[in-house]
């Protein structure tokens, strides 16, 4: 629920649903993968 209200408020449903077609795009798409992976590298190391 607090992830939704900082995006705009959004429900637990819309959530959910965002995160399983971002899963869906990630499997489906290597290059949006790596960049995904490079960048949540960044974040994690700083």
């Amino acid at each position: 629920a607090q992830i939704g209200e900082e995006f705009g408020g959004r429900d637990h449903t819309t959530v959910i649903n965002a995160e399983r077609k971002i899963e869906t795009m990630l499997k489906k798409d290597k290059q949006l993968k790596k960049t995904v992976d490079i960048l949540k590298n960044k974040i994690l190391t700083k």
